[in-house]
């Protein structure tokens, strides 16, 4: 993916005028690359506005010489250095230790997906899907194989938002998990945590999906988020808290 300053695709700035206090937004046109397994010819509209400075909406097209495209499909990827092991759903958490239990490789975990009824929803009919640790203080660990992967970053939550407007009926929340880092055989410690958070839908050009990272525990997002569980915390023999039932 690229953007040209040099071109018509360079960053636009400009003033929300509808709003009573006045809003700046950025956006900014990415190209990506011809698909080389299927042809698909595609680039997105990246927007961030002043008054929602943690969120960036990306809007989906494809270029006239595309074929025809099922699904467009945005990902958050790099769960393993967060240690993202806590999927909110309605009225109920995901736990990654728990989901991938059985499992033993060093490769991608991948279970099924989770549809829009399992999906929670804003009091304004958006669809949302939360992410988080499990862990009080994900930088407190020092036992990651390397520099690196160390995270020095306070708990974030990590979500994707898709406006009522631009929901399909086939909208789902799709994740995996590793228990290794990427692109080696090095534990995550603790367990195995999500890598890849993403929600797939039915391709419309130019639908939204809203990506957002913020210190807000998903318990205390104002407005709250109707049918959020939040999970009740419990210390292992280990030291790491864990949903408790």
């Amino acid at each position: 993916m690229w953007v040209e300053p040099a071109s018509e695709y360079h960053g636009t700035l400009s003033t929300l005028k509808s709003s009573p206090t006045p809003i700046e937004r950025l956006q900014v046109r990415i190209d990506v690359e011809r698909f080389t397994a299927n042809g698909a010819h595609v680039y997105v509209i990246a927007s961030i506005v002043s008054d929602h400075p943690n969120e960036v909406k990306l809007a989906v097209f494809h270029e006239n010489d595309s074929p025809e495209i099922e699904e467009f499909t945005l990902t958050a990827t790099m769960g393993n250095f967060e240690r993202l092991r806590w999927l909110f759903l309605k009225d109920e958490v995901i736990e990654s230790l728990a989901l991938y239990d059985s499992e033993t490789s060093d490769g991608f975990f991948e279970h099924e997906n989770y549809p829009i009824e399992e999906m929670l929803r804003s009091g304004d009919g958006d669809a949302i899907a939360l992410c988080a640790s499990n862990e009080p203080s994900p930088s407190s660990v020092s036992s990651t194989p390397s520099k690196f992967w160390h995270y020095p970053l306070p708990r974030l939550t990590q979500y994707w938002r898709v406006p009522a407007h631009d929901i399909e009926p086939d909208l789902r929340v799709r994740v995996n998990g590793r228990q290794v880092y990427w692109a080696s055989h090095n534990p995550v410690p603790n367990g195995m945590a999500f890598e890849n958070f993403e929600l797939r839908q039915r391709y419309k050009s130019g639908q939204t999906f809203v990506f957002g990272v913020t210190s807000t525990e998903p318990w205390d997002f104002n407005p709250p988020i109707p049918h959020l569980r939040r999970p009740v915390l419990r210390t292992n023999s280990s030291g790491i808290q864990q949903e408790g039932h």
